[in-house]
This record gives structure tokens, C-alpha cells and sequence, in this order.
């Protein structure tokens, strides 16, 4: 260390210090294919399916036939409900909307909607309440008040407010289709609105695959329209549902991988500073080697 104590600046004395350091290599230099390089991060692949892609999960073209419940237009209808992200019926309008004529004799009501809350998120809609100037109030929200934290699981509740303009003798896809279709737009309001994950999103959605099937399965026919054998109504809106499910969670996946890691945060350089002057007072070592030797070794390891 002598040879280098002439010299006024700790900077010039660890440019010395380099310079005299011997080389590992035979040349003097590092071979060229041997020369380090920088590791970059690797990119994000999105794959979210497409509509056409989402829809032959469900009902593949190959399976398609002239027997009702396995057609071409119902592959239609499936492909078509997932590109409106709605239940829809062969003209391409929602289905089962009370008072028209597949629920002729059904009253009609109108779609819950999410609104935020001091305790949380809630539902709200016309019959059972309207927000008044903006402000959700508990009145509104009755019987609904329930300080939903979460839009995982809430189709049972839909299906009951919808299910309050059914008379008996309709089908119950006039209050379950409905009940779906207000559900996957809830879903999509939360998520989009930064309300709800995607990941809950996707959680959300599989909760509702899970629980429309429990409630019409009173009344389905078949197992899909993929499959031999019988597929009515019901069976067919399971399929639209089932196909728009696999698109829209294909969907929120992108949106949970395009989502920067979060950034790990590092030591203040007071903090850095602190733990030289330690180190440097424990072991004789001057502080602007120790920070060198940190440098180096940084380099190294990128």
C-alpha cells in the first residue's frame, strides 16, 4: 500500500491499484466468447385466447352436426356470446330477458351494480334502491348491505334478486341467464376498475360457472353440445357460459402477467454509508477499498 500513498486522492489511488492488479488472462485480455454479458429481463408472453379459440374449447367445429343442440348456428351463438361477453340468444340479443317472448309472462327487472362504499363494495339497483347524488346510502343498499369485500361468489344473491320477477311457470334460465349475464358485467366493472384483481376476477368467474350449472341442472339436457345425445336450452347457455369464462380468465391472466414485479427497495445510502464506516473501523481496511471490492463484485455477478 506505500507505493500508492503519494498519490492525494482515493480515487487516483484505486485507479492505481487496478492498473497494477496482475491480469488472469494469458493476453491481458479476456477471450472475446468468454466476455460477459448483461442478463436482461425476461420478456412477458401474453397469450390470451381468442374468441374463435375460447369458443372451440367448449363446442370444437369438428363436432359440429345437423342435430339440434350440436349445430352450426349454435356454434354461432356460442362464438358470438363470447365477443359480447353475454349469454346470447340466436339473434344475438341477450337471452332470457324478462318480457320478451322467451319470458313473456315474467315481470321485469333491472341489473344490480357495484358501487363503493365506506365498508367495502355493495350492490345496488332500481328495485331495491337508487344512490342519491352520487352517495350510496344504507337505505339504497337494503337488503344488501353487506360490505362485500370481495366479488367471488355473488351469483347466488343475483340470482335471487332476478329471480324475484319469474313467475313459476317459466323456466328458471328467465332468471338465471339474467342473474349470469349482470354478474359477468359486475365482474368486468370490478376488475377493469381497478376494484377487484384479476386474479379475484378469475376466481369470481369460476364461481359462477360453478353455481349457474348448480342451479339449472333441475332442467338440462346433456352434457354439451360437443357431446352425442341430447343438449337443450339450458345445456346450450352452460356452453356460452363455459366458453365466455375461458376467454375472459385467459383475459385477466394476461392483465396478472403484464403486471410489473414489484421492486424490491435498497438500503439508503446513509445506511450503506453507516455499515462501511463499521466495517472499515473493524478491520483497518480503508472505506474507498471496501466500496471498491463492492463494486467489482457487483459487476461480476450481473
Amino acid at each position: 500500500m506505500a507505493q500508492f500513498a503519494d498519490l492525494q486522492s482515493p480515487y487516483q489511488r484505486a485507479q492505481a491499484l487496478l492498473l497494477n492488479l496482475p491480469s488472469p488472462y494469458p493476453t491481458g485480455r479476456p477471450p472475446r466468447l468468454q466476455q460477459r454479458r448483461r442478463r436482461r429481463a425476461p420478456s412477458v408472453a401474453l397469450g390470451a385466447l381468442t374468441p374463435d379459440q375460447a369458443a372451440q374449447q367448449i363446442f370444437p367445429l369438428s363436432a359440429i352436426t345437423k342435430t339440434a343442440g350440436h349445430t352450426q348456428a349454435v356454434y354461432n351463438t356460442i362464438l358470438a356470446s363470447v365477443q359480447a361477453g353475454q349469454m346470447l340468444d340466436a339473434t344475438g340479443n341477450p337471452a332470457y330477458i324478462p318480457g320478451t317472448q322467451d319470458c313473456s309472462a315474467t315481470g321485469v327487472n333491472s341489473d344490480l351494480k357495484l358501487a363503493q362504499t365506506s365498508a367495502g363494495l355493495a350492490l345496488t339497483g332500481t328495485t331495491i334502491g337508487l344512490t342519491a347524488a352520487g352517495v350510496v346510502t344504507g337505505a339504497a343498499l337494503a337488503p344488501f348491505t353487506m360490505g362485500i369485500s370481495a366479488i367471488i361468489g355473488l351469483f347466488p344473491l343475483i340470482f335471487g334478486h332476478h329471480a324475484a320477477a319469474v313467475k313459476k311457470e317459466q323456466s328458471v334460465l328467465c332468471a338465471a341467464v339474467p342473474a349470469a349475464n349482470n354478474y359477468l358485467n359486475i365482474i368486468d366493472q370490478a376488475v377493469n376498475s381497478g376494484q377487484a384483481t384479476p386474479q379475484q376476477g378469475q376466481a369470481a368467474l369460476s364461481s359462477l360457472a360453478s353455481d349457474f350449472t348448480s342451479q339449472v341442472s333441475s332442467i338440462v339436457k346433456g352434457s354439451g353440445p360437443a357431446s352425442t345425445g341430447d343438449c337443450n336450452a339450458a345445456c346450450v347457455m352452460i356452453a356460452e357460459l363455459n366458453a365466455i369464462v375461458a376467454y375472459k380468465t385467459s383475459v385477466y391472466q394476461d392483465m396478472i402477467a403484464a403486471t410489473p414485479a414489484a421492486v424490491v427497495s435498497l438500503p439508503g445510502a446513509a445506511a450503506v454509508s453507516s455499515a462501511v464506516q463499521k466495517v472499515s473501523s473493524s478491520t483497518g481496511i480503508p472505506s474507498w477499498l471496501i466500496l471498491l471490492g463492492g463494486a467489482v463484485l457487483l459487476y461480476e455477478l450481473l
